[in-house]
C-alpha cells in the first residue's frame, strides 16, 4: 500500500486497531476518572526527561525508588530496556504464537519530529488538525 492511500485511511480512523486519537482520548479520560488506576504519559516528555517519567511510573505502580536509587544504574538500565533500539529487537509472538507485523514497523526511531521526514507539510497540518480537534479540552500536549 502506497503511503498516500494508508495516510488516507489512518486520518480517517480506519485502521485494524481503530482512531489512534480515539484511544489517546479514551486513556486520557480514563486518567482523569481513576488517576490510581491509569497513569497517562507523554512522549515527548518521556524523550526529554526519562528518568523523572520512570520515577514517576515507578512510584505509580507502587516501587518507588528508594533514597540514592535515583539516577543510578537500575534507572539507566530501566530506559535501556525500554528504549526503541531494543523495542524493536524483541522477537515475540503473541498468544497465538503469531507475529503479524514485525516490531521494527511499530518501533521505527522515537525521535520526535520525525514525520517530516515521511510526510508532507500537507499530511502534517491534516494530522495537527484533527489532533486538535481530538484532543479539544484535554490537556494533552503534542
Amino acid at each position: 500500500m502506497k503511503l498516500e492511500d494508508a495516510f488516507e485511511l489512518f486520518s480517517k480512523g480506519v485502521t485494524s486497531n481503530g482512531s489512534c486519537w480515539d484511544h489517546v482520548v479514551g486513556y486520557r479520560k480514563a486518567s482523569i476518572e481513576r488517576p490510581d488506576k491509569v497513569l497517562f504519559l507523554n512522549y515527548e516528555k518521556m524523550k526529554e526527561d526519562p528518568m523523572s517519567e520512570v520515577k514517576k511510573l515507578a512510584s505509580f505502580i507502587g516501587h518507588p525508588f528508594e533514597e540514592g536509587e535515583e539516577g543510578d544504574e537500575e534507572m539507566e538500565e530501566i530506559i535501556k530496556l525500554c528504549s526503541f533500539k531494543k523495542l524493536r529487537q524483541v522477537n515475540k509472538a503473541n498468544k497465538d504464537g503469531h507475529k503479524a507485523i514485525p516490531n521494527d514497523v511499530y518501533f521505527r526511531k522515537g525521535e520526535v519530529g520525525d514525520a517530516v521526514n515521511y510526510l508532507t507539510t500537507e499530511m502534517i497540518e491534516i494530522l495537527d488538525k484533527i489532533t486538535l480537534e481530538k484532543y479539544n479540552g484535554l490537556d494533552i500536549a503534542f
